[in-house]
């Protein structure tokens, strides 16, 4: 069924308002309802094109927004507490940071590669817009002059998740992406801080009935290791240079909280996922000196092992840390056995963590899954 012109009035409303607005503000922020027909002037994916100036339009109030936003959480970090008006500031903060979500969800569904009839970065960058939100609570021991200062609540976090996010989708097929965020943010040492700092939690923390400040940033962790495996992905050095990435991903791999909290399963889940694809390319990429050190030292086969156990016994909605556990499985026999010739040494020292773990069993338990897709395949195919 045709629109019968419904997009092209559309357009027409959202440039009035626009214009309209214009003149009784010098700022570039604009009403909720005018955001409003901008969202849904961009859902419009085929048509967006089809009109004049309709894509022009709608980026102008987009970056109007992200604009306002950074300008207002900076404004806020820099200011001091005043307790008379409390309330009205974190209202302020609240409203703010709900519609900064909505406009990164959307940029999330124009972002993908399959997308690229209005791929954002390519034509305005807009990552310039959204990279200095990589500074919300960054660590104080970076002493970051860029730093944001917001009170940890729900709708911060949810946003600053959904910016991480949004960031790694955008690197896909983008190589200016992560270069930019490295070079004029330092990507890679404010992600490496945060997990550091998630890391060294009293794990205690994670046995309390009453949720804490740190299990609630189980999301943007996953987040935050989203994004840092595309650096490792494009970056073969890293391991190298923040040697502590490889202990950290080693322990994250394995965590779970006791008490389980469905909104929190699947950032759970995710934790262990990235952990694993990280440890994954730190194995196909190291040296041999690397990974004597993962499999006698770090003893990674029981990492591996255990990252299966518990993917069966958290009740997660999905497979994903079983099969990249495989998968990772799949690269060590492949690498001692084919890559660099076999190696006794190695080999016998694989076997024998994966028999001490009583991984015969584990992979019984994972056969007995009925899936459409076979999530051995890793596995036959080296072993």
């Amino acid at each position: 069924m045709k629109d019968s012109g419904l997009f092209e009035k559309l357009i027409s409303i959202l440039k009035e308002r626009v214009a309209a607005e214009e003149k009784i503000s010098d700022k570039s922020t604009y009403s909720k309802i005018t955001e409003q027909f901008m969202r849904i002037a961009l859902r419009y994916n085929s048509r967006i094109s089809d009109v004049e100036g309709s894509f022009e339009i709608c980026i102008k109030v987009l970056i109007g927004r992200l604009q306002c936003l950074f300008d207002t959480l900076k404004r806020i970090s820099a200011q001091q507490v005043d307790s008379k008006k409390e309330d009205e500031q974190k209202k302020e903060i609240q409203d703010i940071l709900s519609r900064g979500t909505k406009m990164i969800l959307l940029l999330l569904l124009h972002s993908l590669p399959s997308k690229r009839d209005i791929y954002l970065a390519d034509d305005v960058k807009i990552q310039e817009y959204i990279a200095p939100l990589l500074h919300i609570n960054c660590p104080q021991e970076l002493n970051c002059p860029q730093r944001i200062r917001i009170e940890q609540t729900p709708e911060l976090i949810k946003f600053h998740s959904y910016v991480l996010i949004y960031l790694s989708r955008l690197s896909i097929g983008n190589k200016y992406i992560l270069p930019y965020l490295n070079d004029n943010h330092n990507a890679v040492d404010h992600l490496s801080s945060l997990l550091n700092h998630f890391a060294n939690q009293n794990q205690k923390n994670f046995q309390q009935e009453e949720l804490t400040d740190k299990t609630q940033q189980i999301p943007v962790i996953s987040s935050v290791l989203d994004l840092l495996s595309r650096f490792v992905i494009e970056n073969h050095e890293i391991e190298s240079t923040y040697s502590n990435l490889l202990p950290i991903c080693l322990d994250l791999s394995k965590f779970n909280r006791s008490i389980h909290e469905s909104t929190y399963d699947i950032d759970e889940s995710y934790i262990r996922y990235y952990s694993l694809w990280i440890l994954n390319c730190f194995w196909a990429n190291g040296d041999f000196t690397l990974k004597e050190q993962l499999v006698q030292q770090r003893r990674y086969l029981v990492t591996l092992t255990q990252g299966i156990g518990l993917a069966g016994g958290s009740l997660e909605k999905s497979d994903v840390v079983v099969k990249i556990s495989l998968k990772n499985i799949g690269s060590v026999f492949m690498h001692l056995r084919i890559v660099q010739g076999t190696n006794v040494t190695l080999l016998r020292e694989v076997e024998e963590q994966m028999r001490e773990m009583g991984y015969g069993e584990e992979l019984e338990a994972v056969s007995f899954q009925k899936k459409p897709e076979n999530l051995l395949n890793d596995w036959n195919l080296y072993t």
